[in-house]
């Protein structure tokens, strides 16, 4: 299961992180370190929206944490 998720979800996360530092679109210290906090939030999110309704609206869900995930909680 270890490696599923780091072949199949962390890894290509990281990529795409260390990617987007490379051309200064993210600011961020560790990639690895920033796919696992990514993962963890929205795995918690779904996780939460499938124990408060029963189900999971994916795209739903998506729309909602991704702004929320690249942007922040900062006021810029």
């Amino acid at each position: 299961m270890i490696m599923f998720t780091e072949q199949k979800i962390r890894g290509p996360v990281r990529d795409i992180l260390i990617e987007g530092r490379a051309r200064d679109e993210f600011a961020l210290d560790d990639p690895s370190e920033a796919a696992t906090a990514l993962l963890g939030a929205i795995s918690q999110a779904a996780m939460s929206q499938i124990l408060a309704t029963g189900g999971l609206d994916a795209q739903a869900t998506g729309d909602r944490l991704l702004p929320l995930l690249l942007r922040g909680v900062l006021s810029r």
